[in-house]
């Protein structure tokens, strides 16, 4: 049967990119939002600073000089709200104890603006008396990059979002409208995209804007981007198409098929 490209979802759907530098474990990513709530609660920080931000939620540190939010569920609730657009969006690192945060030192504290201005690092970006996980930084259009203490951390932020964009798929297809039960896609697995690791290390799109169906079978070309951002203002060549992910509506599961060039197949 012929594979029919379904132009009315371009509107809603994204391409999710996705760059990993494995030096300074960060990774640079375009419409991923930051589910905490994928992860463990044990890993749900505990508290943040917002480094060059405001919340209701926040209370002002002297020490310091930056806003910070105090509990799990407040750190939920604030990061639901950027989400949403209903808190503006910042910088943040995450933090174990409010005690040892006053005992940064003053180039601790310069650290943590330089990395909040200047978007990248000087020294580790992961501090002792934090014991920070992550540092979250704000980029433009969509973009974002996140330092990982444990890159798997990654994984189920990302896992939540392709089940986004394929939950937002089925429920815009042709069968949505004349049966209307909901429907919520299968999440990928953390094993699946753990083995696209050597992957995101070129840089590449989830084409969720570009999906072909055929029968049940949805098929998300998967594209080699490289650095995108970085290189957004000058010519680049036409992106690679690597493989696919395809997800299967009738079993509800997910398959990967891509190889960068010169490679095997995954």
């Amino acid at each position: 049967m012929e594979i029919i490209k379904l132009r009315r979802w371009e509107s809603v759907a994204k391409q999710l990119y996705i760059h990993y530098d494995s030096v300074s474990n960060h990774v640079l990513a375009k419409s991923i939002a930051f589910h905490l709530s994928a992860l463990p609660q044990s890993e749900i920080p505990q508290n943040i600073l917002l480094l060059n931000g405001k919340s209701s939620l926040a209370t002002h540190d002297a020490y310091t000089g930056f806003m910070w939010i105090k509990g799990r569920k407040n750190v939920l609730e604030y990061l639901q709200g950027v989400a949403e657009g209903k808190e503006a969006p910042s910088n943040w690192v995450d933090f174990d104890s409010i005690e040892f945060v006053h005992q940064l030192t003053p180039q601790e504290i310069a650290d943590l603006l330089y990395i909040s201005h200047a978007k990248t690092h000087l020294h580790s970006p992961f501090f002792y008396k934090l014991q920070n996980n992550f540092i979250y930084l704000c980029l433009d259009n969509e973009y974002s990059k996140v330092y990982y203490r444990k890159i798997e951390q990654f994984l189920p932020l990302l896992s939540r979002q392709v089940q986004i964009e394929m939950t937002d798929i089925l429920n815009q297809s042709p069968k949505f409208f004349f049966f209307g039960s909901e429907k919520e896609a299968e999440a990928i697995s953390i094993e699946a995209l753990k083995e696209m690791m050597p992957l995101y290390r070129e840089g590449i799109s989830l084409a969720f804007d570009q999906v072909n169906k055929k029968e049940d079978i949805y098929e998300i070309p998967i594209f080699l981007t490289e650095d995108r951002y970085h290189y957004a203002n000058k010519a680049v060549t036409q992106n690679v198409r690597i493989g696919q992910l395809t997800y299967n509506e009738t079993y509800q599961n997910w398959k990967i098929s891509a190889k960068l060039p010169m490679t095997d197949a995954i």
